[in-house]
């Protein structure tokens, strides 16, 4: 089979445009080789001893993400790590005029929306399901490893943690804790936005009997194009399905002052009163972030399952 058929033949009932079914494909394969490669040395880096206490330490915590053995804590380091190599390859590959265009089904009357912003895509969000702790602690592992498999140049340059606001918690019945970080991949810096709900992992509930290895057939020779195929079909689907199946997903774009933030929120109000299928998250509210000043407004096309935020720069003010 080969790869376009691939995607193709998955594509019917998801909500995916195909660059990004090719990201999710990517990203499974590089989380498939490198906990197939290093899980044992991270394992080691990690310690046992730690690994158990940290089961000790985050327990409530974990308890209300219903992650309560170490295989179940490996699997969502892996899926996380995974979503997060996904978003850094739509942020390095899309363009927001693809996405718009795939977003609003190529509509023109939302030129103005496009004039608005600069062409590239500012974030990713989305939930991971190891506590925020945990992932700062075993990110500063992956990338080194990255980088020594790839002969990249991927850092940390910062990152940014508080408290989602009451509106998200409220519509999440959960507490809410977020951290953006900012990457600098070779000469260029990406940022990903990620969300610590605690509530049931949604790993967790789209497991069969908690049973990961259900998606990876471990006999299959992956020797050749069409059996590697073959070997991630049913995974594909499950990783595809988290993304389709995250409250919290979505695509930031990049917008310089708030009143232009303005201008598209009140075009995107017209839009949802005139068409059912477009949703304002929170009832034709701007929101202000208080943890950094940031303006955003935030649309759901609720048949492709997605959700695009329009957002000022850090500290910027009205």
């Amino acid at each position: 089979m080969l790869l376009m058929d691939f995607y193709r033949d998955n594509n019917q009932n998801n909500k995916l445009d195909t660059l990004s079914l090719n990201h999710i494909y990517l990203s499974c394969v590089l989380g498939d080789m490198f906990f197939s490669s290093f899980l044992d040395e991270f394992i080691d880096f990690l310690g046992n001893d730690n690994i158990r206490r940290m089961l000790d330490i985050y327990k409530d915590i974990l308890d209300k993400k219903f992650i309560n053995s170490t295989e179940e804590l490996i699997n969502v380091i892996r899926i996380d790590f995974e979503k997060i190599i996904y978003a850094l390859l739509e942020i390095e590959n899309k363009k927001s005029n693809q996405l718009l265009n795939y977003f609003f089904n190529d509509q023109n009357e939302f030129l103005q929306i496009r004039l608005l912003m600069n062409n590239s895509i500012y974030h990713v969000g989305f939930e991971i399901n190891e506590p925020i702790d945990l992932f700062l602690y075993g990110l500063v592992y992956w990338i080194s490893k990255f980088n020594q498999y790839f002969k990249k140049s991927l850092k940390i340059i910062k990152y940014l943690r508080f408290p989602s606001s009451n509106e998200l918690q409220q519509s999440m019945n959960a507490y809410i804790e977020i951290i953006r970080v900012w990457l600098k991949v070779d000469n260029r810096q990406l940022m990903l936005e990620l969300f610590d709900v605690q509530h049931k992992s949604k790993y967790l509930s789209k497991l069969k009997n908690n049973n990961f290895d259900q998606y990876c057939d471990k006999n299959c020779d992956k020797s050749c194009d069409e059996n590697c195929d073959i070997y991630f079909s049913n995974y594909f689907k499950f990783i595809t399905s988290l993304f389709e199946n995250d409250n919290i997903f979505h695509y930031a774009l990049f917008v310089d002052n708030a009143q232009k933030v303005i201008k598209i929120h009140n075009e995107l109000i017209n839009l949802s009163k005139t068409n059912s299928n477009f949703v304002m998250p929170f009832n034709d509210k701007i929101i202000k972030n208080i943890n950094d000043g940031s303006y955003f407004t935030k649309i759901k096309n609720i048949n492709k399952k997605m959700q695009v935020e329009f957002v000022t720069e850090l500290d910027m003010k009205i």
